[in-house]
Protein backbone atom coordinates (compact mmCIF):
# COMPACT_ATOMS: atom_id res chain seq x y z
CA UNK A 1 0.00 0.00 0.00
CA UNK A 2 2.58 2.24 1.10
CA UNK A 3 4.67 1.62 -2.67
CA UNK A 4 0.92 2.51 -4.29
CA UNK A 5 1.01 5.66 -2.81
CA UNK A 6 4.39 6.51 -3.45
CA UNK A 7 3.15 5.90 -7.38
CA UNK A 8 0.50 7.69 -7.54
CA UNK A 9 1.65 10.52 -5.48
CA UNK A 10 4.78 10.67 -8.65
CA UNK A 11 1.56 11.01 -11.36
CA UNK A 12 -0.02 13.00 -8.83
CA UNK A 13 3.23 15.76 -9.51
CA UNK A 14 3.11 14.80 -13.16
CA UNK A 15 -0.07 15.84 -14.21
CA UNK A 16 -0.08 18.90 -11.17
CA UNK A 17 2.89 20.27 -13.84
CA UNK A 18 0.82 19.37 -16.79
CA UNK A 19 1.91 17.01 -18.82
CA UNK A 20 0.01 14.72 -20.79
CA UNK A 21 1.16 11.00 -20.60
CA UNK A 22 2.76 9.23 -17.73
CA UNK A 23 6.20 7.49 -18.35
CA UNK A 24 7.52 4.36 -17.18
CA UNK A 25 8.79 5.60 -13.04
CA UNK A 26 11.09 4.10 -10.57
CA UNK A 27 8.23 3.90 -8.25
CA UNK A 28 6.13 1.90 -10.69
CA UNK A 29 8.94 -0.52 -11.48
CA UNK A 30 9.23 -1.33 -7.99
CA UNK A 31 5.70 -2.56 -7.45
CA UNK A 32 5.94 -4.33 -10.68
CA UNK A 33 2.18 -2.48 -10.69
CA UNK A 34 0.59 -0.56 -13.51
CA UNK A 35 1.01 3.64 -13.78
CA UNK A 36 -2.44 5.21 -12.62
CA UNK A 37 -4.75 6.98 -14.98
CA UNK A 38 -4.71 10.67 -15.31
CA UNK A 39 -7.52 12.48 -15.75
CA UNK A 40 -7.23 16.38 -16.01
CA UNK A 41 -10.13 19.08 -16.34
CA UNK A 42 -10.19 20.79 -19.41
CA UNK A 43 -9.53 24.38 -17.38
CA UNK A 44 -6.98 22.37 -15.38
CA UNK A 45 -8.78 21.72 -12.22
CA UNK A 46 -9.70 19.41 -10.75
CA UNK A 47 -7.63 16.28 -12.08
CA UNK A 48 -8.16 13.06 -10.81
CA UNK A 49 -5.33 10.39 -10.62
CA UNK A 50 -6.60 6.94 -10.23
CA UNK A 51 -5.49 3.63 -10.55
CA UNK A 52 -8.32 1.42 -12.19
CA UNK A 53 -6.15 -2.18 -13.22
CA UNK A 54 -7.56 -5.01 -11.29
CA UNK A 55 -6.43 -5.92 -7.80
CA UNK A 56 -5.86 -4.78 -4.28
CA UNK A 57 -4.85 -1.31 -5.42
CA UNK A 58 -7.89 -0.45 -7.79
CA UNK A 59 -9.91 2.46 -6.52
CA UNK A 60 -6.95 4.21 -4.82
CA UNK A 61 -7.19 7.90 -5.92
CA UNK A 62 -6.10 11.58 -5.36
CA UNK A 63 -8.31 13.73 -6.37
CA UNK A 64 -6.43 17.55 -6.40
CA UNK A 65 -8.70 21.21 -6.77
CA UNK A 66 -6.48 24.02 -7.09
CA UNK A 67 -7.03 26.28 -3.59
CA UNK A 68 -8.42 23.27 -1.57
CA UNK A 69 -6.00 20.48 -1.49
CA UNK A 70 -5.54 16.84 -2.43
CA UNK A 71 -8.46 14.35 -1.65
CA UNK A 72 -7.08 10.51 -1.08
CA UNK A 73 -9.06 7.49 -0.38
CA UNK A 74 -10.19 4.39 -2.43
CA UNK A 75 -13.36 4.66 -4.16
CA UNK A 76 -15.19 1.12 -5.66
CA UNK A 77 -14.82 0.97 -9.86
CA UNK A 78 -16.86 -1.05 -11.94
CA UNK A 79 -15.79 -1.68 -15.34
CA UNK A 80 -18.26 -2.13 -18.25
CA UNK A 81 -16.60 -2.86 -21.78
CA UNK A 82 -13.98 0.23 -21.92
CA UNK A 83 -15.48 2.48 -19.47
CA UNK A 84 -14.95 2.36 -15.60
CA UNK A 85 -17.74 3.63 -13.46
CA UNK A 86 -17.53 6.02 -9.94
CA UNK A 87 -21.08 5.56 -7.75
CA UNK A 88 -19.97 5.68 -4.12
CA UNK A 89 -19.78 7.71 -0.97
CA UNK A 90 -16.39 7.21 0.22
CA UNK A 91 -14.47 8.35 3.47
CA UNK A 92 -11.31 10.43 2.07
CA UNK A 93 -8.30 12.16 4.05
CA UNK A 94 -8.11 16.02 2.64
CA UNK A 95 -4.62 16.54 2.23
CA UNK A 96 -4.20 20.61 2.69
CA UNK A 97 -1.20 22.92 2.63
CA UNK A 98 -0.35 24.30 5.79
CA UNK A 99 -3.44 22.59 7.59
CA UNK A 100 -3.34 19.73 9.26
CA UNK A 101 -5.05 16.17 7.30
CA UNK A 102 -8.63 16.11 8.10
CA UNK A 103 -11.40 12.91 6.92
CA UNK A 104 -13.87 13.99 4.88
CA UNK A 105 -17.41 12.29 3.22
CA UNK A 106 -16.63 12.50 -0.89
CA UNK A 107 -19.47 11.38 -3.07
CA UNK A 108 -18.21 10.57 -6.70
CA UNK A 109 -20.61 10.04 -9.69
CA UNK A 110 -18.45 9.29 -12.93
CA UNK A 111 -17.51 7.79 -16.14
CA UNK A 112 -13.87 7.27 -16.89
CA UNK A 113 -12.52 6.03 -20.77
CA UNK A 114 -8.73 5.58 -20.02
CA UNK A 115 -8.23 4.40 -23.79
CA UNK A 116 -9.49 7.61 -25.44
CA UNK A 117 -8.44 9.93 -22.13
CA UNK A 118 -12.11 11.04 -21.66
CA UNK A 119 -13.78 11.66 -18.23
CA UNK A 120 -16.87 13.46 -16.65
CA UNK A 121 -16.89 12.91 -12.99
CA UNK A 122 -18.69 14.91 -10.31
CA UNK A 123 -17.52 14.72 -6.91
CA UNK A 124 -19.51 16.10 -3.97
CA UNK A 125 -18.20 17.08 -0.07
CA UNK A 126 -19.17 19.30 2.87
CA UNK A 127 -21.54 21.64 0.20
CA UNK A 128 -19.30 21.93 -2.16
CA UNK A 129 -19.47 20.21 -5.73
CA UNK A 130 -16.68 19.65 -8.36
CA UNK A 131 -17.39 18.65 -11.92
CA UNK A 132 -14.34 17.24 -13.51
CA UNK A 133 -14.55 16.85 -17.86
CA UNK A 134 -11.74 16.75 -19.81
CA UNK A 135 -10.70 18.53 -22.58
CA UNK A 136 -12.29 16.14 -25.29
CA UNK A 137 -15.02 15.43 -22.59
CA UNK A 138 -18.43 16.20 -24.47
CA UNK A 139 -18.69 12.78 -25.01
CA UNK A 140 -18.60 11.19 -21.74
CA UNK A 141 -21.03 14.01 -20.40
CA UNK A 142 -23.33 13.46 -23.59
CA UNK A 143 -22.95 9.76 -23.19
CA UNK A 144 -23.84 9.92 -19.39
CA UNK A 145 -27.09 11.53 -20.36
CA UNK A 146 -28.39 8.87 -22.70
CA UNK A 147 -27.28 6.57 -19.68
CA UNK A 148 -29.39 8.02 -17.13
CA UNK A 149 -31.85 8.01 -19.82
CA UNK A 150 -32.00 4.65 -21.06
CA UNK A 151 -32.18 3.48 -17.34
CA UNK A 152 -34.95 5.79 -16.52
CA UNK A 153 -36.79 4.38 -20.19
CA UNK A 154 -36.00 0.26 -19.09
CA UNK A 155 -37.47 1.30 -15.13
CA UNK A 156 -40.64 3.37 -16.68
CA UNK A 157 -39.08 6.70 -14.58
CA UNK A 158 -40.96 8.48 -17.10
CA UNK A 159 -40.39 11.64 -14.57
CA UNK A 160 -36.80 11.85 -14.75
CA UNK A 161 -37.04 10.82 -18.44
CA UNK A 162 -39.03 14.23 -19.30
CA UNK A 163 -37.12 16.01 -17.61
CA UNK A 164 -33.75 15.12 -19.81
CA UNK A 165 -35.88 15.82 -22.61
CA UNK A 166 -34.98 18.73 -24.62
CA UNK A 167 -36.81 22.13 -22.98
CA UNK A 168 -38.25 22.37 -26.41
CA UNK A 169 -40.13 18.69 -26.62
CA UNK A 170 -40.75 19.64 -22.60
CA UNK A 171 -42.52 22.17 -23.67
CA UNK A 172 -44.82 20.74 -26.40
CA UNK A 173 -46.17 18.42 -23.45
CA UNK A 174 -47.23 18.30 -19.43
CA UNK A 175 -44.96 15.76 -17.11
CA UNK A 176 -48.23 14.02 -17.23
CA UNK A 177 -49.58 14.33 -20.83
CA UNK A 178 -45.86 12.49 -21.94
CA UNK A 179 -46.09 10.38 -19.44
CA UNK A 180 -49.37 8.76 -21.03
CA UNK A 181 -47.86 8.96 -24.59
CA UNK A 182 -45.06 6.74 -22.61
CA UNK A 183 -47.06 4.63 -21.42
CA UNK A 184 -49.35 3.43 -24.14
CA UNK A 185 -50.22 -0.23 -23.41
CA UNK A 186 -50.37 -0.79 -27.31
CA UNK A 187 -46.85 -0.30 -27.91
CA UNK A 188 -43.99 -2.71 -27.03
CA UNK A 189 -42.53 -2.33 -23.68
CA UNK A 190 -38.92 -1.56 -23.23
CA UNK A 191 -37.59 -3.77 -20.45
CA UNK A 192 -33.56 -3.42 -21.52
CA UNK A 193 -31.71 -0.40 -22.66
CA UNK A 194 -27.90 0.11 -22.67
CA UNK A 195 -25.20 1.80 -24.69
CA UNK A 196 -24.06 0.04 -27.58
CA UNK A 197 -20.60 1.56 -28.25
CA UNK A 198 -19.22 5.19 -28.20
CA UNK A 199 -20.88 8.11 -29.81
CA UNK A 200 -19.51 10.63 -31.55
CA UNK A 201 -20.48 14.28 -31.56
CA UNK A 202 -21.23 16.73 -35.13
CA UNK A 203 -22.61 19.76 -35.61
CA UNK A 204 -26.18 20.82 -37.02
CA UNK A 205 -27.36 24.06 -37.59
CA UNK A 206 -24.42 25.18 -35.06
CA UNK A 207 -25.53 22.64 -32.51
CA UNK A 208 -23.47 19.82 -31.09
CA UNK A 209 -25.26 16.53 -31.69
CA UNK A 210 -24.16 13.59 -30.22
CA UNK A 211 -25.21 10.06 -31.75
CA UNK A 212 -25.15 7.37 -29.28
CA UNK A 213 -25.79 3.83 -30.62
CA UNK A 214 -28.10 1.73 -28.20
CA UNK A 215 -28.94 -1.63 -27.87
CA UNK A 216 -33.03 -2.10 -26.53
CA UNK A 217 -35.31 -5.44 -25.72
CA UNK A 218 -38.63 -4.62 -25.60
CA UNK A 219 -41.73 -6.99 -25.28
CA UNK A 220 -44.52 -6.83 -27.42
CA UNK A 221 -48.40 -6.95 -26.11
CA UNK A 222 -48.42 -10.96 -26.82
CA UNK A 223 -45.30 -11.45 -24.60
CA UNK A 224 -42.85 -11.91 -26.83
CA UNK A 225 -39.65 -10.22 -26.72
CA UNK A 226 -37.50 -9.04 -29.92
CA UNK A 227 -34.05 -6.90 -29.47
CA UNK A 228 -32.71 -3.89 -32.24
CA UNK A 229 -30.71 -1.50 -32.20
CA UNK A 230 -30.82 1.96 -32.85
CA UNK A 231 -29.49 5.77 -32.77
CA UNK A 232 -30.15 7.62 -29.56
CA UNK A 233 -29.34 11.80 -30.34
CA UNK A 234 -28.82 14.25 -27.73
CA UNK A 235 -28.06 18.20 -28.54
CA UNK A 236 -26.17 20.82 -26.18
CA UNK A 237 -27.92 23.50 -25.41
CA UNK A 238 -26.00 26.16 -22.27
CA UNK A 239 -23.48 23.52 -21.68
CA UNK A 240 -26.33 20.66 -21.02
CA UNK A 241 -27.01 18.08 -23.14
CA UNK A 242 -30.43 16.76 -23.41
CA UNK A 243 -32.49 14.12 -24.89
CA UNK A 244 -33.31 14.61 -28.24
CA UNK A 245 -34.97 12.13 -30.72
CA UNK A 246 -34.52 8.49 -31.68
CA UNK A 247 -34.42 6.62 -35.30
CA UNK A 248 -37.50 4.99 -35.90
CA UNK A 249 -38.04 1.48 -34.26
CA UNK A 250 -38.25 -1.25 -36.36
CA UNK A 251 -41.74 -3.14 -36.94
CA UNK A 252 -42.47 -5.09 -34.08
Amino acid sequence: MIRTKAMIRVALVIAVFGLTTIGTSAATSRTGSSNPAVFRDRDGSPVLVIQLQPGPNQGIFDFVVNGVGDYHGIVPVRQSAQIFHLQATVQAVLLRQAAFPGTVSLRFEGELDPGSGQASVDAWTAGNHYHLVTANGLEADAAKVARRGLSALAARDWATLYTLMEPQIQALDTEQQFAQVMADPTKPVIIAAGLNGRGSVTRTLGFPIFTQPVMLTARKPNGSTFTYTINLYLVLEHSTWYLLSTDTPPAS
